[in-house]
């Protein structure tokens, strides 16, 4: 719709006389040509170019002598008349037709009007008249694929993966599903199996992939469905825990690391798994005394036995032929702990008196089975590898405990001697990235966490 106003302009010349007694002025005031016109502005059209951008045509059809020095047109929202004081675009021309494109909102209202600045005695604005006019609707954007982030593996346990993504955009069309799919070989797609949201929403959501099988590798997509296509977010790689319980009914997971699955917990059984209680010996006096199985908890907290830090057990528990590890597990031997270290690489050895007798192996991989939290900031892992090492400490064979937050220390089933036996352990105060094996001088009475490895 356009509406054309023509607003009259009068132009009054007064003389201006300038009396001031006794003196003079600094400057002489010019005199006003009594000949000069009132130049003029028009507002002659407004076009659409596309879209939602709009021409303004405007011509200046008569600069009246004077010296024009700004011209341009006035935009206002609705049928308010616009002014030079509110929202203006300028033209960059003096004389002649000018035009002015303008990118404005859909299905609104607006008024413009041109006008020019021309300096006569002072600067003076003169408009042309105002033409208002609707823009158009918003027309509909053609339907496109919706678009998907990529998504993120939370949580993972035995039989199920819990993952997190964003559905960014519906790609102008309603959201028919929102889901997650996943195999365990090749690209999945929603032709594999698949889990959906209940939603059908822009924005984050969480879903998860049940019934998986235990110590699998499977290869999951987040993915979004409209009426044009599946959009898919990248490929997540993953793998499931093993999962078993023990004599007391603890649960634990069991992770793969290299050709071994091992527990990611400490072993917190105080029974054989023949049913006998494992002894247990919370004072010092008693601890020392032992020559057979015993337990405690690190200060004899007994609240660790709802922890993954577990029990501190001396060597003869893991020993026992009556069992402590879960069905299906059991202590590691030395060699099982050699290959674990392997996996991550040897640093060096160490031999007793130069001589061929080894007892001490250092491998690297400390940082990637210690946990990122409970230990000192020193020796602060990053747990790349699932296995969990947390800093138990360890119990002297006088019942001292020592190393809390420090360190972490594992027997193997493995004698060294009649006194001592092979064990490993990572942190200490240098932190590092080690893992040490070691035999001679590991006393067998010291108390030291289980870690078990699967049959």
């Amino acid at each position: 719709m356009r509406t054309l106003y023509r607003m009259p302009m009068i132009m009054a010349l007064s003389a201006m006389i300038c009396l001031l007694t006794g003196c003079e002025p600094d400057e002489p005031v010019n005199p006003v040509n009594p000949t000069l016109v009132v130049p003029k502005v028009s507002t002659l059209e407004v076009m659409k170019i596309s879209g939602y951008t709009y021409n303004v045509l405007s011509v200046i059809s008569n600069n009246g002598g004077v010296e024009i020095t700004e011209a341009g047109i006035c935009i206002a929202n609705d049928t308010i008349t616009p002014k030079v004081t509110g929202i203006t675009r300028r033209a960059y021309v003096k004389e002649g037709d000018f035009s002015i494109e303008l990118e404005l909102s859909p299905n609104k209202t607006y008024t413009v009007c041109a006008y020019i600045k021309y300096r006569k005695i002072t600067d003076t604005v003169t408009y042309g008249g105002c033409i208002t006019f609707h823009t158009d609707m918003l027309p509909p954007p053609e339907p496109r694929m919706a678009d998907i982030s990529d998504g993120a593996l939370s949580k993972k346990t035995s039989n199920s993966a819990y993952f997190s993504g964003t559905v960014i955009d519906s790609g102008y069309c309603h959201i028919n599903e929102i889901g997650i799919c996943w195999s365990k070989t090749g690209m999945p797609t929603i032709n594999d199996r698949r889990q959906v949201i209940s939603g059908t929403s822009i924005g984050d959501f969480m879903i998860s992939a049940n019934e998986l099988e235990k110590l699998t590798d499977y290869v999951a997509r987040i993915y979004v469905t409209n009426i044009v296509g599946t959009n898919y977010g990248e490929p997540i790689s993953f793998y499931t825990y093993d999962s078993v319980v023990d004599v007391d009914g603890n649960s634990y997971y069991g992770v793969r690391i290299g050709d071994q699955v091992w527990l990611t917990e400490n072993l917190k059984t105080t029974h054989f798994n023949n049913g006998d209680a494992i002894p247990y010996a919370p004072d010092d006096a008693q601890w020392s005394s032992v020559s057979g199985p015993a337990y405690c908890w690190y200060d004899n907290d007994e609240t660790r036995a709802n922890t993954p830090f577990g029990a501190l057990y001396n060597w003869w528990v893991g020993a026992d032929p009556r069992g402590v590890a879960p069905e299906g597990y059991h202590v590691p031997t030395v060699e099982e702990c050699h290959e674990f270290g392997q996996y991550f690489g040897l640093h060096q050895i160490y031999y007793i008196n130069n001589s061929t007798e080894v007892h001490y192996y250092e491998y690297y991989g400390g940082k990637s089975i210690r946990t990122n939290y409970a230990w000192i900031p020193i020796c602060y892992g990053t747990n790349s590898s699932g296995f969990c090492g947390l800093p138990t400490g360890f119990r002297f064979s006088d019942g001292q405990y020592i190393s809390k937050n420090l360190r972490a220390s594992f027997w193997t089933g493995t004698s060294y001697d009649n006194s001592s036996a092979w064990g490993f352990f990572t942190g200490n105060e240098s932190g590092g990235d080690m893992v040490f094996m070691q035999g001679k001088w590991t006393y067998k009475v010291y108390g030291k966490a289980l870690r078990c490895v699967k049959n």
